[in-house]
């Protein structure tokens, strides 16, 4: 019996030559995750209240136990809905940027290495010009290793949230579409502007950096095949600007750094003034240092086809 006319245009309208369509495929992970984690947040409904387990949230002060349970719900309905979107497609998990092979520990470490350095030659040149000082310890020997192991397993909670949002599936299904480049614009634009809106004492020159790290970290992404250099290099860099330098992290003052340290408000173009180093001249020179040796470190892979990244 002759397929329907109607059913078969319909069929042709959600599946392609590859199977689903991109943009139907991009809805139906979207609609997991969202659906997930607002299930898992409604059931750690008063754990996760800026009043009760955060309470310092509500003062502009940020609390490691805060990033770790909510970017960690959220790090996990990402991995979750990518999980069962490989089954649907029937691809393996890895094609999304989390693969478990030999080179994780090696590229992972390589990201943390580059990110101390990057942060640290940051810091001290705005020190160097007088707008930073390290100011005094802030906290006794106990708090140093409470917090230091705090804010360590925060900020590769959240590295792994974002770098996993912003170029896992999401830039493995759009580059399936419209190719890796334009795919990793778009999602950094995104990546930016969520920045820019979550927080009021984002600058555009802050912006302007955070979609520039957005497009090293997908070069990365593109040249070893996968997220651990970047998931290293975030970890590294968020950690030494929250504890290790205790500066503003996007704008976002914390509780618990290591030091009493001073970065002034002005002149911006040397310390970001409110953004924090983000948004100095000096880390749109340091992102450009970075970049070229990530394209000098990491040579090009040769794959088939440009929409695939492997």
């Amino acid at each position: 019996m002759p397929d329907n006319p109607f059913i078969s245009d319909l069929r042709r309208y959600f599946v392609g030559p590859r199977g689903i369509r991109v943009p139907w495929r991009v809805l139906l992970y979207l609609a997991i995750t969202l659906s997930l984690s607002g299930l898992l947040f409604v059931l750690l409904g008063r754990f996760i209240s800026y009043t009760s387990l955060f309470p310092r949230a509500t003062r502009g002060v940020i609390a490691p136990t805060f990033l770790i349970v909510t970017y960690g719900v959220s790090f996990l309905t990402d991995v979750v809905a990518a999980l069962l979107m490989s089954r649907i497609e029937k691809r393996p998990f890895a094609a999304y940027g989390l693969s478990f092979g030999t080179t994780l520990g090696k590229l992972l470490l390589q990201g943390i290495a580059v990110g101390f350095l990057a942060i640290s030659a940051l810091i001290l040149a705005i020190c160097a010009l007088g707008g930073f000082s390290f100011g005094t310890l802030a906290l006794a020997t106990l708090e140093i290793l409470k917090y230091g192991g705090l804010w360590a397993l925060a900020c590769l909670v959240t590295s792994c949230m974002e770098q996993f949002r912003y170029r896992g599936y999401l830039q493995y299904t759009l580059a399936s579409g419209v190719g890796f480049w334009p795919a990793a614009v778009a999602l950094s634009i995104v990546y930016s502007a969520r920045h820019l809106f979550d927080n009021p004492r984002q600058t555009w020159s802050g912006v302007l950096a955070i979609f520039v790290f957005g497009l090293i970290f997908s070069l990365a992404l593109r040249r070893t095949g996968n997220l651990w250099w970047p998931i290293g290099f975030q970890f590294a860099w968020d950690f030494g600007e929250t504890f290790l330098y205790s500066v503003p992290d996007s704008g976002y003052r914390v509780y618990g750094s290591l030091l009493n340290s001073t970065m002034r408000d002005s002149p911006r173009w040397l310390t970001g003034g409110s953004v924090g180093p983000e948004g100095s001249v000096f880390c749109l020179l340091i992102l450009a240092i970075l970049a070229l040796v990530v394209a000098k470190i990491y040579p090009s892979r040769i794959s088939p086809g440009t929409t695939s990244r492997r």
